[in-house]
């Protein structure tokens, strides 16, 4: 009964150190992936060596989209409607979702 429990534990220890070696395969190429990704999104890497006139939109069709890309970040307050309530001339006033004007 000892040898066996003797035997597992040794074969525990072995699997636990194990666990702990390092892995130089893994290490010597750790980012690379992420470099050759990111290297292969760029469409014309000597783009800023080559003297040549810039073609696509013009100056004021630019200004229009950036105008309205950054207008669709405003938020506007919703609108809220208005109900308005007479009881025997006490005179009730709330908004959508709100809470009776003068109420606590």
């Amino acid at each position: 009964m000892k040898a066996q429990l003797g035997i597992l534990m040794a074969v525990f220890l072995l699997m636990t150190v194990s666990g702990c070696s390092t892995t130089p395969q893994a290490d010597r190429f750790r980012g690379v992936a992420t470099e050759l990704a990111k290297h292969s999104q760029a469409a014309d890497p000597a783009a800023g060596t080559i003297p040549q006139d810039v073609t696509g939109m013009d100056g004021e069709v630019g200004k229009h989209v950036m105008d309205r890309y950054k207008a669709g970040f405003v938020r506007q307050a919703p609108k809220t409607e208005t109900y308005s309530i007479s009881v025997e001339g006490a005179n009730i006033s709330s908004q959508a979702g709100g809470s009776p004007a003068g109420g606590q």
